[in-house]
């Protein structure tokens, strides 16, 4: 129910912002329309494998939904979990890096059996920075760097570095 009260609070925040929003003035001559929707999937070394769908909210802030396949155990024998998630991202101007994802992420699923009746067995949270491209109808290949903290009931955190390449493409 919160979730859904932040989504309209920002769609109502977006609609309220200005006119300007709905392009990019990069010169006199060239005007580049902004997407509004998107979907990307990604690979990578502790979270093995995602796919988004989300909305731009304006040039700044945009939301997804997320399913995932992580590691919940680095070392001998590799443990997994699967989950969905949400992930907001904050844009800026910046040539190498141009965003910010925060995500979360119950684990409904883990490989290693637990005593643990729960639906939701573990969260899972992920910061990380990436360069997107905020282009309607485009398609790119990315990177995002960051860290990803798993908490369990039944035993430590896994906390380890994130890197993952992505394709997005830009509805």
């Amino acid at each position: 129910m919160k979730i859904l009260i932040i989504i309209t609070l920002l769609i109502s925040f977006d609609a309220s912002i200005s006119q300007n929003d709905n392009h990019i003035q990069i010169n006199e001559n060239e005007v580049i329309i902004p997407r509004r929707y998107f979907t990307n999937l990604t690979v990578g070394a502790i979270e093995f494998f995602s796919i988004s769908f989300g909305y731009q909210i304006n040039n700044s802030f945009s939301l997804a939904l997320k399913a995932n396949i992580i590691a919940t155990h680095v070392g001998l024998g590799l443990n997994t979990g699967w989950g969905l998630g949400i992930t907001g991202s904050y844009y800026f101007d910046d040539d190498l890096l141009n965003s910010i994802k925060l995500s979360v992420t119950p684990l409904f699923y883990l490989s290693k059996k637990t005593n643990d009746n729960q639906f939701i067995k573990a969260v899972s949270y992920e910061c990380t920075m990436n360069h997107e491209n905020l282009v309607a109808h485009s398609f790119r290949f990315y990177y995002e760097i960051g860290a990803v903290i798993c908490l369990f009931k039944d035993r430590e955190a896994l906390i380890a570095p994130s890197l993952k390449l992505g394709v997005l493409y830009n509805l």
